[in-house]
């Protein structure tokens, strides 16, 4: 990823809000010429985005068809919550965890809270491999986590404890908070996915 040219990284980035932000709802049509003129930018770097997502799963390329926003179902979602536990845990149980490093400033209710707060955990297990496993899983999950925050499905006490916990290495208390976090997800994916598809007040 750090390789990427500048304009290809502008047309990855963008392309990535956007479906995070749900601006393209899953299963939705991109048109590479349209983002290309947004960005100021030829097609042929928003396309090179485009292939990197669609390897991250993120976009989905239909031959002869185009490019869409990759389709997300309830089942999809829930295993998505199951693999981000799997893969924060496993962090927690490397014996060469350093600790895990996070701003000192109060935490915040948003999206990219959540992403810092996973990212540092994977970050701590001094594993490249979680490090990547946690950036695309971020990414999978945005637009999840936005609609979370959107109608406020994800309480806001809860996810400040699992910051304080992180913080002061309370890796006992991480664990539990981490496990009820990641239940009540499972118990909220069809509201999630329902709001994903018509975007309308739950």
């Amino acid at each position: 990823m750090n390789r990427l040219g500048p304009a290809t990284r502008r047309a990855y980035d963008a392309i990535r809000h956007r479906l995070a932000h749900l601006e393209v709802r899953p299963g939705g049509r991109i048109e590479p010429l349209m983002v290309a003129d947004e960005l100021s930018i030829s097609v042929t770097p928003v396309r090179d985005a485009l292939h990197i997502l669609a390897g991250e799963h993120l976009v989905e390329l239909r031959h002869g068809d185009g490019y869409f926003a990759f389709p997300m179902e309830e089942a999809d979602l829930r295993e998505l919550y199951d693999w981000n536990q799997e893969l924060v845990l496993s962090a927690l149980r490397r014996r060469t965890l350093s600790g895990i490093a996070l701003p000192e400033e109060d935490y915040d209710y948003s999206v990219q809270a959540v992403e810092r707060i996973f990212t540092a955990i994977a970050r701590a297990s001094s594993s490249l491999i979680h490090a990547e496993a946690m950036r695309w899983t971020n990414a999978r999950l945005g637009a999840a986590r936005h609609i979370e925050m959107t109608y406020e499905l994800s309480g806001r006490e809860e996810l400040s404890a699992i910051h304080a916990a992180a913080s002061s290495q309370d890796l006992a208390g991480l664990r539990r908070l981490l496990a009820t976090y990641h239940t009540s997800r499972k118990r909220m994916a069809r509201t999630v996915i329902k709001a994903m598809r018509t975007q309308a007040e739950i």
